[in-house]
């Protein structure tokens, strides 16, 4: 078995030969370059009529780049919603703990008024739906 370095060395080596030749010898060519890489036949005509692929391709389109104000406001955004999520979350519980009531949500008194505990007592019962 042959290390990948190997088998880019060798295929450097082969590469101008069977660009050069001939169909009638590219075919001798080919069949030795497969037996000795155990490279597939048609990947190892791409390689050497191509070469190698390129390392490191780039992604297309432009880099997005954020600055200044646009990240404070990404952050904020970021933020709210994540506020809001747990505002949600906590909504939708059956009860509120003591852990959740550490939460920084229930740090904001307006917030905090909102998220009073359910009793089972208050909830719709199955019956009535």
């Amino acid at each position: 078995m042959m290390s990948q370095r190997s088998k880019r060395e060798l295929t450097e080596a082969i590469r101008p030969r069977y660009l050069k030749a001939r169909k009638t010898s590219k075919g001798q060519i080919l069949n030795e370059f497969v037996a000795a890489t155990g490279y597939h036949r048609k990947y190892a005509i791409r390689l050497l009529r191509h070469g190698p692929k390129p390392k490191g391709l780039k992604k297309a389109g432009r880099r997005k780049l954020y600055h200044g104000e646009a990240v404070q406001a990404l952050i904020q955004i970021r933020e709210d919603l994540l506020e809001t999520a747990q505002a949600f979350s906590t909504r939708n519980s059956v009860r509120v703990g003591a852990a959740q009531r550490a939460d920084p949500v229930f740090r904001n008194p307006v917030l905090a008024a909102q998220h009073e505990p359910v009793h089972d007592r208050s909830l719709p019962q199955a019956s009535s739906l």
